[in-house]
């Protein structure tokens, strides 16, 4: 890269030296596309919203932007149902996975089992006596991550998780206190809030 920033520099100078004008950076940018080792065609670009439906690894081509039809080409990204894809030139490939999260709210008190899907949000909002979590296995190509939060009131719940989570040393459950807990491949952190 720093061999194209110098010969940029070079061409900047041999087009007006340090004043610079439109004209001259659109011949700058043409010329870096010229010499780039990556060529304009690998560029990302954004297109906008389809209303086509995509799904990660589907061949759909073209597709409808803003109501008018558009043939994807290698590096274009567009939005379907709040979630981001990126055409490779053959298929479409989900970027990062959902972009919104599916929250599950457990009113229920006293003393709760919970099985746990993998990303998903889960909000314990009952006075707990016992909170008992195990986890479902991730589907393939899905980070094991779990999310959980509760509330204790002023005699706190026992908790108990897989034996297989990790956590720092030094954890308790203590009285009027907000938990939320994220378990990444078996490692969890948990952060608290007094609420007193």
């Amino acid at each position: 890269m720093p061999e194209i920033v110098d010969r940029l520099k070079k061409l900047i100078a041999a087009n007006g030296g340090s004043t610079v004008g439109i004209r001259d950076i659109d011949k700058a940018v043409k010329r870096l596309e010229e010499i780039s080792p990556l060529g304009p065609k690998n560029a990302t670009k954004w297109i906008g919203v389809t209303t086509t439906p995509l799904t990660d690894g589907a061949s759909t081509n073209p597709i409808v932007i803003n109501s008018e039809t558009y043939t994807a080409e290698n590096g274009d990204i567009a939005s379907y149902d709040n979630d981001e894809f990126i055409f490779n030139g053959s298929v479409w490939q989900e970027l990062g996975g959902p972009s919104r999260a599916t929250e599950v709210t457990i009113s229920d008190g006293g003393s709760i089992t919970q099985a746990l899907d993998a990303g998903k949000l889960y909000h314990f909002t009952g006075a707990l006596t016992a909170l008992n979590i195990t986890l479902n296995a991730a589907p393939a190509g899905q980070l094991s991550n779990y999310h959980f939060d509760f509330l204790c009131g002023s005699t706190p719940p026992t908790v108990s998780l897989p034996n297989t989570v990790k956590l720092p040393d030094g954890n308790s459950v203590d009285a009027n206190t907000r938990y939320e807990v994220d378990i990444l491949n078996n490692y969890g952190t948990v952060a608290s809030w007094s609420l007193s």
